[in-house]
């Protein structure tokens, strides 16, 4: 392989899991942060609103694990050289 292919590769490679990274470590930070909020609020007694925050704090990690483990499915992709596959990458097998 060229190092011009090489580097491409690996460029590409690199975006992909910023992506992974940015949107775990948001979530990370949001659910540490309901957290603090949601134990003062127990702390000031105010339940009902810790309730909510819980809430808002379950759908958005359960938005996160849909949006990475549910649109993965047991069929190989339609692209012969499959998902992530450079233009200049060989069509695997």
């Amino acid at each position: 392989m060229t190092e011009a292919v090489e580097h491409q590769r690996r460029l590409h490679i690199r975006k992909s899991n910023v992506r992974v990274f940015v949107t775990y470590a948001m979530t990370l930070a949001y659910i540490l942060a309901a957290l603090g909020l949601i134990g003062w609020l127990m702390w000031q007694s105010k339940t009902e609103l810790a309730l909510g925050v819980f809430s808002g704090v379950a759908s958005t990690t359960s938005a996160v694990i849909a949006f990475w483990f549910g649109s993965r499915g047991s069929t190989p992709p339609p692209d012969p050289a499959g998902p992530g596959a450079l233009p200049s990458d060989p069509a695997k097998p």
